[in-house]
């Protein structure tokens, strides 16, 4: 149960397969603002679960020239 002003009407044109994926490229997204990577700098993602990958994808496709690598620990 969530207050009603928390809840958040799912548009048209976004199917409830992909509205899923939205708390977790919230989170993806918060991240890569959060981390503020650079030209020519390095990343590591530690994690190769959903957030970590979205991560890792976000982070590649925003910032040019920034060196993405993904690890997971098992």
């Amino acid at each position: 149960v969530c207050p009603v002003h928390e809840i958040h009407a799912i548009p048209d044109d976004i199917t409830l397969d992909d509205a899923v994926y939205m708390p977790c490229m919230e989170t993806a997204l918060a991240l890569c603002m959060d981390a503020q990577g650079g030209l020519g700098e390095q990343v590591m993602v530690v994690g190769q679960g959903l957030v970590g990958l979205l991560t890792a994808s976000v982070l590649k496709a925003s910032t040019p020239m920034l060196d993405v690598s993904v690890a997971d620990v098992n």
